[in-house]
């Protein structure tokens, strides 16, 4: 699973714990599978909305800003975004003036990074509706079976690292300026 999959999963697993009454609709086919999955979500999204009486929605992906816009303006019902960077760095003006332009069409963004919100914000995004949400981890799913000072000699053994005392930064993704590395 990529980023956004594991994303994806972890927030929906985590919404079910917090409110039993979490509804998902999710792609498990594939790109390929796109247009017919737009409009099934379109039409059990609708579903769901009316018949459980849902107060909310949240898209856990920018791309999907189009689909939030049509479900506002269908139920009135409030919708949240998460953008993860690509859909607001993506070098096209046109494009980036069409998502900004949907964006703020909905009622809450919330960005992974800082850097995220600053390019949301430089294309067009209201600054008000902008919060940052830091991608995290589950540190209960990192448990170590060996003692610390073990797996820290075998890390500087294996990277040729003279250990004095140094602490070490890791990041596990790409290393690109919109994931706010520099």
């Amino acid at each position: 699973m990529g980023g956004l999959e594991t994303f994806g999963y972890n927030i929906l697993k985590n919404f079910r714990i917090k409110n039993k009454e979490t509804y998902s609709i999710v792609n498990k086919k594939g790109n390929k599978n796109l247009p017919f999955f737009f409009v099934y979500s379109l039409i059990k999204s609708l579903h769901i909305i009316n018949a459980k009486e849902i107060e909310a929605i949240y898209l856990s992906d920018g791309i999907l800003s189009p689909f939030g816009v049509i479900i506002k303006k269908l139920t009135n019902k409030k919708i949240a975004i998460t953008l993860h960077g690509k859909e607001v760095t993506y070098n096209n003006k046109i494009y980036q003036k069409i998502m900004s332009n949907l964006i703020n069409k909905l009622d809450l963004v919330l960005c992974v990074s800082n850097q995220t919100k600053k390019e949301a914000i430089k294309i067009g995004v209201d600054e008000r509706k902008v919060y940052v949400t830091n991608n995290g981890i589950n540190p209960l799913e990192f448990l170590l079976n060996k003692p610390k000072s073990l797996l820290k000699n075998k890390l500087f053994s294996k990277f040729r690292i003279q250990s004095n005392n140094r602490k070490i930064l890791f990041t596990n993704g790409r290393l690109v300026k919109r994931k706010g590395v520099r």
